[in-house]
């Protein structure tokens, strides 16, 4: 069997801001991965309670390499606004390739809102920050999402539950001689938790009870399962971001 092939020393670096995964070329096919992963389990991009008009402004906050906001944009009247904004432009796929109503651009949930932005979206998304919510707080990402939101709009949060992380299997690797690469990932996994504070992620379970005290209206918090078909698939993903943070 080959050697897994490690990505280029060229492609890879330490991301400068807070964010301790990759995003190089084999980062951001993880994350396209991961996205299509995730539709399939939810069933939809924007929740079927969102009405959609002909001229609304959508915003894709910690957008990564864009490919919500361009799955979207194919189910969206043309003459929708479609921003994605990031606290790093590097995953942003190339503007020629676009299309007309969809925009990225670079911006820091965690910092002021600049005021252009205030007040100006009908729909506000944001996916997957569990690993750059300081504290175990997700209050002053709530307070700068609803900045973005014109009175009456919609929040809309999907999030991965990392304390619910489990590995299935059809057989149980209790062998670490006969199963050395799960049980290795199992250990890696395991080490990483170990050096979070407990109850770090726990937020993520009670999300709905945050939007509530910080005043959002008509909270539907919903939790997915994975169909088992999909596994395989979500191990892939799973070992990728292991070798992004190891």
């Amino acid at each position: 069997m080959p050697e897994p092939q490690n990505v280029p020393e060229e492609y890879s670096h330490v991301p400068s801001d807070s964010y301790i995964l990759q995003r190089h070329y084999a980062a951001s096919a993880r994350l396209n991965l991961q996205h299509h992963l995730y539709r399939q389990a939810i069933g939809y991009l924007l929740h079927p309670s969102i009405p959609i008009q002909e001229d609304m402004k959508v915003a894709d906050i910690a957008c990564g390499t864009g490919i919500w906001l361009l799955d979207l944009a194919d189910a969206f009247p043309p003459n929708a606004i479609l921003d994605g904004f990031d606290i790093s432009a590097d995953q942003f796929p190339h503007e020629s390739t676009l299309p007309p109503n969809v925009t990225f651009g670079v911006l820091d949930g965690m910092k002021e809102i600049p005021e252009e932005l205030v007040g100006k979206y009908d729909v506000v998304r944001v996916s997957l920050i569990v690993l750059v919510v300081k504290d175990g707080e997700p209050g002053g990402w709530i307070e700068n999402l609803m900045r973005l939101l014109k009175p009456g709009g919609y929040l809309q949060w999907t999030e991965g539950n990392m304390p619910a992380y489990i590995a299935r299997h059809t057989t149980h690797p209790s062998d670490p001689a006969r199963f050395p690469n799960m049980h290795a990932f199992e250990q890696f996994y395991l080490s990483m938790l170990s050096k979070q504070p407990p109850g770090i992620h726990d937020w993520v379970t009670h999300l709905g009870t945050h939007f509530e005290k910080h005043g959002l209206q008509e909270v539907e918090y919903k939790q997915f399962d994975v169909p088992k078909r999909y596994w395989p698939a979500w191990t892939d993903v799973m070992m990728l971001t292991a070798e992004e943070v190891s």
